[in-house]
């Protein structure tokens, strides 16, 4: 999710004595967010690393990356815009994925 659409999250949180500095802060998407706040799962650090961890107690792997993809994908064209007005007809061609 793009870091504008995420909000700062206190590690140990304020109340508690927990700092507003990097290593105290995460960044959440308002859907966790708010799960963590209503006891989704909770967030601590555990040797040197963030560690997310069910209401059981079990910890949350990350997901496994995505794999790497061509910034031109055989068969799609290629951009080539240098500040020229916009080709409508061209834009809707090159957006049509079924063509």
């Amino acid at each position: 999710m793009p870091a504008t659409k995420c909000s700062g999250h206190h590690i140990r949180h304020w109340a508690h004595g927990g700092q507003t500095t990097l290593p105290n802060l995460g960044s959440l998407c308002g859907f966790h967010h708010r799960r963590y706040h209503a006891g989704g799962f909770s967030i601590g650090w555990e040797a040197d690393e963030l560690v997310f961890r069910r209401p059981d107690g079990s910890k949350i792997e990350p997901p496994e990356p995505p794999p790497p993809q061509p910034l031109n994908p055989p068969g799609r064209p290629r951009a080539g815009w240098h500040g020229e007005r916009l080709a409508l007809d061209d834009a809707i061609y090159a957006l049509d994925l079924s063509g």
